[in-house]
């Protein structure tokens, strides 16, 4: 017997929805660990992390172009590339309501810094060192895990 056994199928669907979230924000908390420690993008199990951390829509029909598309491959090319249309993609797809409020390189402390946004106030801030879509990746990251926080 399952623990959704005993639930009503209203019941298991919330169920099921915040036990997807944990997962994900267990994703979400291990890759912001990794991209904020530096840790250069190498793996299969990097590719991995991120299909966790931003899994497929519902609707996603599994075509190249979709995959090439998806928050997972924009999380990918952040990290791995450096790519800002890909943060900028991303900060698009999964952030509502934020919007970057500073970009800018101190290079002789931390390098590339990004501080986002959203409309109450409540920002989150990213350190990319030499990379600023790191930076901009670790901001988005953590304003996700703010906003699972808060829910």
């Amino acid at each position: 017997m399952t623990k959704y056994d005993r639930l009503g199928r209203t019941e298991m669907l919330a169920q099921a929805a915040r036990d997807r979230r944990r997962r994900d924000m267990t994703a979400l908390q291990e890759l912001l660990a990794k991209v904020e420690a530096g840790v250069k993008y190498e793996t299969m199990g990097h590719t991995l992390l991120c299909q966790k951390a931003f899994p497929k829509p519902e609707d996603f029909d599994g075509s190249r172009e979709a995959y090439a598309n998806s928050n997972a491959q924009l999380a990918v090319l952040a990290w791995r590339n450096g790519s800002l249309d890909a943060a900028k993609a991303l900060h698009k797809a999964v952030l509502l309501g934020y919007y970057v409020a500073e970009m800018g390189n101190n290079s002789k402390s931390m390098g590339w810094s990004v501080r986002i946004v959203n409309t109450e106030g409540d920002y989150q801030s990213g350190i990319g060192g030499s990379n600023l879509a790191r930076a901009w990746l670790i901001a988005i990251i953590k304003a996700l895990i703010a906003q699972e926080a808060t829910t």
